[in-house]
């Protein structure tokens, strides 16, 4: 290229100059070495435009990318989270950490597993079971553990009562090691629950008790540096607890038997609720399945309600209720609420028919 470019240059001088020994004008032979000039250092631009781009050619549409992305371009979460600044142990990640006044817990807080205990000794026997508490936190808590009787109320809510005063009260059979337990951050620690059924006959029965795993917190110096006399100071420890409920069921005892003793449609402003009522009229806790399922009698159309766990203890009454979609078709519908204790054999069933407007 740049060969051609010179040899046209030195041709068209030469034919420039020829011109002018020809006799020919000075002016057009000077117009034409101008035009010449002009295309040669167009030449040379071009020329030198070349060369710098075959230099900057393995630079590829990908590094440019990845150059864009480590300049500005926002980093993927798990880059994030290990971008740890030197000499910290911060993170570039939001601090999302929840803070209860000065303290900072992490993780899921505290946690107690199981959240029930069943027992089936005879009299006689004695039997331990396990409590786990785990602490999932930065921070050190301390709980103490008792233990509290109660009555059901008609909606399964516990209703504390005495320890001794009820015949089912569990309380003076059990016994808990440790009753207080202090566990550092991070720290899983097991409660032990033993219970010894004495070996009598009045001790045959169905039972049952709740264990309290209560927080323990220091309470903070009350602030009182108000001048005014009249000043009342009050002081609120914020803390947490839990309860694990204990059921002795004796194999002798009949845990089945549990009556629908009403079963009910009422519409209640806009809510359509039907209503099942059970008394466990046994001498056992009847632990079963409680689920509603209706008929659409116009269409045939069937409908399943959630099944819901329950427990009902003995000389108690429950009261469920169904609360039915809104967009259930009008018409008249047959609905069958059913108790199942695990068998064919133990099944509890009642119907009735209502008609939606």
């Amino acid at each position: 290229m740049r060969f051609f470019i010179i040899f046209s240059f030195y041709f068209l001088k030469g034919k420039a100059f020829s011109v002018c020994i020809n006799n020919k004008t000075v002016g057009y032979m000077t117009k034409v070495y101008l035009l010449l000039l002009s295309i040669y250092f167009l030449s040379i631009t071009t020329v030198v435009a070349q060369d710098s781009i075959k230099k900057a050619a393995p630079q590829s549409a990908g590094v440019v990318a990845q150059d864009s992305i480590k300049k500005g371009a926002p980093q993927p979460a798990d880059t994030l989270k290990k971008s740890i600044v030197p000499g910290s142990s911060k993170t570039n990640v939001p601090d999302t950490t929840v803070k209860r006044g000065s303290t900072i817990d992490a993780g899921i807080g505290v946690a107690v597993s199981p959240s029930t205990l069943r027992f089936n000794l005879k009299p006689g026997n004695a039997q331990t079971k396990t409590i786990k508490v785990t602490n999932d936190t930065k921070v050190a808590k301390k709980f103490n553990v008792t233990v509290q009787e109660f009555r059901a109320s008609e909606l399964g809510k516990p209703v504390y009562s005495k320890i001794g005063e009820s015949k089912f009260g569990l309380a003076k059979w059990l016994n808990i090691s440790p009753s207080y337990i202090e566990l550092r951050a991070g720290e899983k620690k097991n409660i032990n629950v033993q219970l010894d059924i004495p070996d009598v006959d009045s001790a045959a029965i169905a039972g049952w008790v709740i264990i309290a795993i209560d927080e323990v917190r220091d309470r903070a110096p009350l602030d009182q540096s108000s001048t005014n006399k009249n000043t009342l100071a009050l002081g609120i420890v914020p803390s947490i607890g839990f309860g694990v409920y204990v059921f002795q069921n004796p194999p002798e005892v009949n845990n089945h038997n549990v009556e629908i003793t009403s079963f009910k449609y009422n519409e209640t402003g806009n809510k359509r609720i039907v209503e099942m009522e059970c008394k466990n009229i046994g001498n056992g806790i009847g632990f079963c399945s409680n689920y509603l399922e209706l008929i659409n009698l116009t269409t045939g159309e069937q409908t399943k309600l959630p099944i819901k766990q329950v427990t009902i203890l003995p000389g108690f009454v429950r009261k469920f209720y169904f609360e039915l979609s809104s967009t259930l078709k009008p018409g008249k519908y047959s609905a069958a609420g059913v108790l199942d204790f695990g068998s064919k054999e133990y099944v509890q069933t009642a119907e009735l028919e209502f008609l939606i407007q």
